[in-house]
């Protein structure tokens, strides 16, 4: 993914509301590298960016390919 396309889904993603929310004592941060890992490969997404305990991920809908 160009960092264009990158730079503009992190914008498009700002003003999204979080769909899975943890508490405020939260997971380590191996714990949240590994769930977001796990996500990326199960959903076949790209993770563009991680910030404290939010991850962003995009996957292409391949139905308007």
């Amino acid at each position: 993914m160009n960092p264009v396309l990158k730079k503009k889904l992190k914008a498009q993603a700002h003003a999204l509301n979080p769909v899975v929310m943890i508490g405020q004592a939260g997971l380590t941060e191996e714990v949240l590298k590994e769930i977001s890992s796990e996500i990326a490969q199960s959903t076949q997404a790209e993770n563009i960016q991680s910030i404290g305990q939010i991850a962003v991920f995009y996957r292409k809908n391949l139905k308007k390919a």
